[in-house]
């Protein structure tokens, strides 16, 4: 199961156990604020764009901030919510953003940075907002009537963009905090292929994608196993079942940047709370050899490639 829809299935869980009426739940003046800022700095549509040939498109990602928030019956403030998401544009050669395709290498390019797009909308679109509110009124309504403080629930999302001229990887950090001693937090992943418009699984980058898997796997092991400084060696804190989890290491948060491909366990998926995330790094060095021919594409290992991380 991929990471990234855990949030929603644990709020479900919550629902569950609650019935929450909404009612007197107003959304606060401009509920979704939408400002960006680009990653490089500049001007938010250049007069110029560089380009490896004449007349070819080429892609950039935004770091989107979409926020909102909810206030209760009395004015009091329920949630926050402050999520940092990407967006992908397509230019043409010259600056000129890709809105309305005139060409058919142009409706490519414009139905690739959809594909991409498309992924984050939901984020963005705050689908489960309104049952998160109806949740916090809920909790509010019971802390007041007993006489408890209240701190409203928050919802947040920090990502971190890396490209090549054929990769998007995305890194990002999800925390909803509804009441309890400390935020939940997951780590998340995805990775972009611009040339086929689509995701992918990093499996597909290898000559043999499950000896990569397995391979992958005995290296998380051995990383877990080897002691740190101090002596110290993560694994004597992990779960029983940590090697069956580390099995399944490609569906969990993982990334790519200028070092190599990252591979991170999310807080209580290998260990309890106060261990945090797990994180082990491979480099190009060790994944190169079991990478197929067009896996060193993707991944922008051939001479000449450019890259950029945000």
């Amino acid at each position: 199961m991929k990471k990234w829809i855990l949030p929603a299935l644990c709020l479900l869980c919550l629902l569950a156990a609650c019935s929450a009426s909404g009612a007197g739940i107003q959304l606060a003046e401009d509920p979704l604020l939408k400002t960006s800022e680009r990653l490089e700095e500049a001007d938010p549509v250049p007069a110029e764009r560089p380009q490896k040939e004449e007349g070819a498109v080429s892609y950039t990602v935004d770091m989107v901030n979409w926020e909102k928030s909810a206030l209760g019956e009395d004015g009091t403030q329920l949630v926050i919510s402050s999520l940092q998401l990407p967006e992908l544009t397509a230019w043409r050669a010259g600056g000129t953003a890709i809105l309305e395709p005139a060409a058919p290498e142009e409706e490519r390019a414009a139905a690739v940075a959809a594909a991409f797009n498309e992924r984050f909308e939901e984020w963005a679109a705050a689908r489960e907002f309104q049952e998160y509110a109806d949740l916090a009124q809920e909790h509010f309504n019971m802390n007041r009537a007993e006489g408890l403080d209240w701190t409203p629930y928050t919802l947040r999302m920090d990502s971190s963009v890396y490209q090549t001229d054929r990769l998007v990887s995305v890194s990002a950090t999800y925390s909803a905090y509804t009441g309890g001693a400390h935020p939940i937090p997951w780590n998340l992943g995805w990775n972009f292929d611009l040339e086929t418009g689509s995701f992918f699984d990093v499996s597909i980058l290898a000559e043999d994608g499950s000896a990569f898997l397995m391979e992958v796997k005995e290296e998380l092991i051995r990383q877990a196993n080897t002691p740190r400084e101090g002596g110290y060696i993560p694994a004597r804190d992990y779960w029983e079942n940590y090697e069956d989890t580390m099995a399944s290491w490609s569906s969990y948060a993982v990334s790519f940047d200028e070092a190599g491909m990252t591979v991170t366990f999310s807080t209580y998926e290998l260990a309890s709370y106060a261990n945090g995330p797990q994180v082990f790094e491979l480099s190009y060095d060790w994944l190169e050899p079991h990478l197929s021919q067009q896996g060193r594409l993707v991944l922008g290992l051939e001479a000449g490639e450019e890259a950029t991380s945000g």
